[in-house]
């Protein structure tokens, strides 16, 4: 079960529509969604308060992912 706080930060994010911020960036959806499930939140570079959407930094074997989560879609872009 998912009870850890990136854990469930991952499973807000992956229940929402997934949006690539730079159409260069490529990527299948299903892939996409792997990649963050199975990534971990780094909340010391990740900044929850950031207004209108928190941002989630994501670590997920060699990639790195910053992720703008908003009610309705979470923007995502490659670092």
């Amino acid at each position: 079960c998912n009870y850890g706080p990136s854990a469930r930060v991952i499973d807000n994010i992956i229940s929402k529509e997934l949006v690539l911020k730079y159409q260069t960036d490529s990527i299948a959806n299903e892939e996409l969604y792997d990649i963050i499930s199975n990534g971990r939140v780094r909340f010391n570079k990740s900044d929850i308060t950031y207004e209108p959407c928190a941002l989630y930094f994501i670590e997920s074997g060699d990639l790195s992912l910053l992720i703008e989560n908003c009610d309705e879609q979470a923007l995502v872009e490659f670092r």
